[in-house]
């Protein structure tokens, strides 16, 4: 879980700024497929603490957050699949994309910025001595992967962070902080790395 999730999780209350913004996507997005008043079944699926699940059930009550296995007519992936080397990152998309029913939608909440590059760090601290991988990917090639899977209407949207998030004063326990750009509002950083969360939406075709 990051650190930025862990500590808004301890209010359960509290509306991650991501969560909200990802919630009123797929809000819209169902409503532009179905039209108002049909209900949809959304699994989420993300880091143990996270609250995703919980939000979308209270700020999007005309549809059902379900658990469980089976397919979905929306599946969302909130901040899971950054830690994945490539093979295990395609082999996790052809499993999302097979969860959904004809018709429905794929959302990824994670590390992707529009540079035709896919860059690797390996963090090693304290707190990860063995190390913890964190991978940036590009849109072309993530667009790709997607479309691969049968997958259609790429849609990219970049998070930008609404309030700040101060810099840990510990070296050793890296968490996201942010530091404000002129051009580009709030960037989210871990130590030197620069984490472009990005919303990332897909559709399976109708059958």
């Amino acid at each position: 879980m990051s650190d930025a999730l862990a500590r808004l999780a301890l209010l359960p209350d509290q509306v991650m700024p991501s969560d909200q913004e990802l919630t009123d996507l797929v809000r819209a997005r169902l409503a532009e497929r179905s039209g108002r008043g049909n209900r949809a079944r959304i699994r989420v699926i993300e880091p143990e603490g996270g609250l995703l699940a919980r939000h979308l059930a209270a700020l999007a009550p005309e549809h059902d957050v379900v658990d469980g296995d089976g397919t979905a007519d929306v599946v969302i992936a909130n901040g899971m699949l950054h830690h994945l080397p490539a093979a295990e990152f395609g082999a996790a998309i052809d499993a999302l994309a097979g969860s959904l029913e004809p018709g429905g939608m794929l959302v990824l909440f994670d590390y992707f910025h529009v540079h035709d590059q896919e860059l690797e760090t390996v963090e090693r601290t304290p707190a990860h001595p063995d190390g913890l991988r964190h991978m940036v990917r590009g849109y072309r090639a993530t667009r790709e992967l997607l479309e691969g899977t049968g997958l259609r209407w790429v849609e990219f949207h970049p998070f930008r962070h609404p309030f700040d998030l101060p810099a840990s004063e510990d070296f050793d326990h890296l968490r996201t902080h942010t530091v404000m750009t002129e051009d580009s509002g709030r960037l989210c950083l871990r130590g030197s790395l620069l984490q472009p969360w990005c919303h990332v939406v897909a559709h399976r075709p109708p059958a």
